[in-house]
């Protein structure tokens, strides 16, 4: 059976949501948010990604990260991935806690000094009709890059 909870919004976002009232789902908008929340929190206490998503969700997400890891590899064959580079993702993201709590703004700020637009590789699979997860793809491309380096200092 579904409860009943109240909610206060300030009045900027009160007053832009009545013009929209008719086409915006407010219950639905606010379990999609307060789930999404309820997901990071478990992720950060359980320190797994999947565990808490649903099958279907599960395999969007690892669609998305297989779509990163496709895109990381694509940089390698074309030279776009400095040793340099690699060295800052792996220092920052090595563990993977750190992997499932990635943020695709912080990664793509990172590669924006290396000149790689992980914006532009994301769009370009929207483009394609493709449905992407951005932080799912930064975290692929991440892990991507991070298992390159590690396997290239074991040898």
């Amino acid at each position: 059976m579904a409860k009943t909870i109240t909610i206060s919004l300030p009045d900027e976002i009160y007053n832009r949501l009545q013009i929209y009232k008719d086409k915006v789902n407010v219950p639905a908008v606010c379990q999609e948010a307060i789930l999404a929340e309820i997901k990071k929190e478990q992720i950060a206490a359980n320190g797994d990604v999947f565990d808490f998503l649903s099958s279907g969700e599960q395999d969007a997400a690892k669609d998305s990260m297989n779509m990163g890891r496709g895109d990381a590899q694509a940089c390698f064959q074309k030279k776009l991935i400095t040793h340099e580079l690699m060295y800052s993702l792996w220092d920052k993201f090595r563990s993977d806690e750190a992997i499932d709590n990635i943020d695709h703004h912080q990664v793509g700020r990172m590669l924006d000094a290396y000149n790689l637009d992980l914006f532009d590789m994301v769009n370009q699979l929207e483009e394609q009709g493709l449905t992407v997860d951005r932080d799912n793809h930064a975290r692929g491309f991440v892990a991507e890059i991070i298992d390159f380096f590690e396997d290239a200092r074991i040898r």
